[in-house]
């Protein structure tokens, strides 16, 4: 008799070098990414280098390499179908890791803590892959197919922005309300971000969509304060100016003000071909 037919673990697999190299490369592009931001905070490189669009690039390939990894080395750890006592082992691990990160970082930048980072969205995944493990390839593909097919078969009109917007109107301290303050949140880091990979400190301005419609949920200082929570180049968020333009008509106007006094603004027309 075996030895693993004496016990519920499997026979260990010899290790794939493959995999292992795809890890260590993995670990290294984490490594590298977070040196950009202590080389940007210590002055050794510009301050707007980790919110490039090839750092971004760079950081989210790393970052779908770690799931990607996570998947495989699932697949690897249950041959014949999901462990459980294993997988519980294994997911406490990292569920039990992923609070210490958001503790920390709080510790670290209250304004700006980690909510949802790597290991949490390894431990979600974790739990979406279980029930696939061990299941013929054909269901999880057609899960992932229905996930991103049931917006279009299931939708409502509640849940659409119109109705979205009606709603936290009528209801100032409801959940609507509360969605579009987050909105607004996110509408901060996102343009600060843009602004500091730009160095914009001529301003960031925002424009047309839905921005204008929903300003009475917007709050200035809680805007400025994500659009500025950028360390460790926050200094140079601080010094980006932001606006909003509210007139509907305002891409009119700026090119009847382009029209009246050409000279007066810094754009190549031969270039855009509009000599």
């Amino acid at each position: 008799m075996q030895d693993n037919e004496l016990t519920s673990e499997p026979a260990k697999l010899s290790r794939i070098a493959a995999i292992d190299v795809a890890r260590g490369a993995s670990l290294v592009g984490m490594g590298v990414y977070h040196l950009t931001w202590d080389l940007a905070y210590f002055g050794f490189v510009s301050a707007s280098l980790p919110f490039t669009p090839a750092m971004r690039v760079f950081s989210h390939g790393v970052a779908s390499a770690f799931l990607a990894l996570v998947g495989v080395s699932l697949a690897l750890a249950h041959p014949d179908g999901l462990r459980r006592r294993a997988f519980a082992r294994r997911f406490a691990l990292v569920a039990g890791t992923a609070p210490l990160v958001t503790a920390a970082t709080y510790l670290i930048d209250p304004a700006e803590p980690i909510y949802f980072g790597i290991l949490h969205c390894i431990a979600v995944a974790s739990l979406v892959a279980a029930p696939f493990v061990g299941a013929p390839a054909w269901t999880a593909l057609a899960a992932g197919v229905a996930a991103l097919a049931a917006p279009l078969a299931v939708a409502s009109d509640s849940l659409d922005a119109p109705a979205l917007v009606a709603a936290a109107l009528k209801q100032r301290d409801g959940e609507e309300a509360a969605s579009l303050r987050l909105y607004w949140r996110i509408v901060a880091r996102f343009s600060g971000d843009m602004g500091v990979a730009f160095v914009a400190t001529g301003g960031v301005t925002l424009a047309g969509g839905v921005l204008p419609r929903i300003v009475d949920f917007l709050d200035d200082s809680a805007f400025r304060r994500a659009f500025e929570a950028k360390a460790p180049v926050a200094a140079l968020a601080r010094a980006i100016p932001t606006r909003l333009i509210m007139r509907a008509d305002g891409v009119l106007v700026g090119m009847a003000a382009i029209a009246a006094a050409p000279r007066l603004y810094a754009v190549d027309f031969a270039a855009r071909g509009w000599a």
